[in-house]
């Protein structure tokens, strides 16, 4: 049986760890990308920024343990600035008018 892909595991070579980092490195710098966007007033695209976290969440479920926990405060910070960019955008957003006061077409 031929897999389309080359098998991954730790016979393999590959460097779990270093993936994973890196991973945690462009997530870090797109959230900081849209954080000075935001705090500017400008709009900001976070598609794709889902997907990018559902990768480094199952890189980390990969890595032995000690590497995982070595990982944590790294993680940690990138969920607070994750919080906070959060914030940065709803703050930003107009609530809609009350529905009795939209106007009918």
């Amino acid at each position: 049986m031929t897999l389309p892909w080359p098998p991954l595991g730790p016979d393999t070579g590959h460097d779990f760890t270093g993936m994973a980092r890196a991973s945690l490195a462009r997530l870090i710098n797109s959230v900081a990308v849209a954080s000075g966007l935001a705090a500017t007033g400008r709009q900001v695209d976070l598609s794709g920024l889902d997907s990018d976290a559902g990768l480094l969440c199952a890189q980390v479920m990969d890595l032995d343990r000690d590497d995982g926990i070595a990982m944590r405060p790294a993680l940690v910070a990138l969920n607070e600035q994750l919080a906070l960019l959060e914030d940065s955008v709803q703050s930003r957003m107009t609530p809609p008018p009350p529905a009795d006061l939209r106007r009918r077409s």
